[in-house]
């Protein structure tokens, strides 16, 4: 079997654009789009050498930011949830756990809590208002 090389695109029965790739040497490359059978953008992402690597952003219905993501070597490190197009929480992870400090905002965008974990265990919290 030849491997992946350059930009690869898979589409829906419809015709409409579902994945959208780059791969080198076989391997992710890039950015990474998949888009929903009406054609919205769902999910975009960042690879090195096959894994994820950077920023991710999956979107609503009405094409806003609802999560941002962060990875390292395929591995999550910060994930932001946002409401509206504002940022609501924003958590910290290691090895798959909440893993030094999380934070809520409320719909001014304001800080309203903190959180600090290790190891996925809550350790302290604080309250800004």
């Amino acid at each position: 079997m030849e491997k992946k090389d350059g930009i690869y695109e898979e589409y829906y029965p419809n015709g409409q654009l579902w994945i959208k790739e780059t791969y080198k040497n076989g391997k992710k490359e890039g950015v990474s789009e998949e888009y929903e059978e009406d054609g919205q953008l769902w999910m975009k992402g960042t690879y090195k050498n096959g894994k994820q690597d950077g920023v991710s952003e999956l979107y609503d219905e009405d094409g806003q930011v609802w999560s941002k993501r962060t990875y390292k070597d395929n591995k999550l490190i910060e994930k932001g949830t946002f409401k509206n197009g504002k940022l609501i929480e924003k958590e910290t992870i290691k090895d798959n756990k909440l893993d030094g400090v999380s934070e809520d905002y409320d719909e001014d965008g304001q800080l309203w809590r903190k959180r600090t974990y290790k190891n996925g265990k809550l350790i302290k919290k604080e309250y800004t208002n």
